[in-house]
């Protein structure tokens, strides 16, 4: 479990924990980290000041971490944040669509934020990276 969130003191941890427990004891968490880090991302908790406080809004469903890859960039200076979302199972034209729209958005500015997974998130992240996002 990367350090920060041991720190973090969250009475719903035990609430997390018991739900992902099977799968987080076969991933090496610590290993994991430091492989993000060395491709340009990392860890944050809320304590973090680049946290986006819009995720307080969700009081207890806000999210206890989240994993980043690449350039933080201040919300201040972006246009706004756009979400981009989508089946993981997704064919090759939504992925390209996916990719396109989140390059476009991020060479206009906006910061691009979607979850991890695979299918239309991961082509959102490929294009938003490849926009300069």
């Amino acid at each position: 479990m990367p350090r920060e969130l041991r720190c973090a003191g969250e009475a719903r941890w035990d609430q997390q924990w018991n739900r992902w427990r099977e799968r987080a004891l076969t991933v090496d968490v610590e290993r994991e980290l430091a492989r993000v880090e060395r491709a340009g991302g990392g860890f944050m908790t809320p304590a973090d000041p680049r946290w986006p406080v819009q995720l307080s809004c969700l009081g207890e469903e806000e999210p206890l971490g989240l994993w980043f890859l690449g350039r933080l960039s201040d919300s201040s200076q972006s246009e706004g944040h756009v979400s981009i979302v989508g089946a993981r199972a997704s064919t090759s034209a939504g992925g390209r669509c996916a990719r396109n729209m989140a390059y476009h958005l991020a060479r206009s500015g906006y910061a691009i934020v979607s979850g991890g997974a695979i299918g239309i998130d991961i082509e959102a992240h490929r294009g938003a990276l490849a926009g300069g996002g």
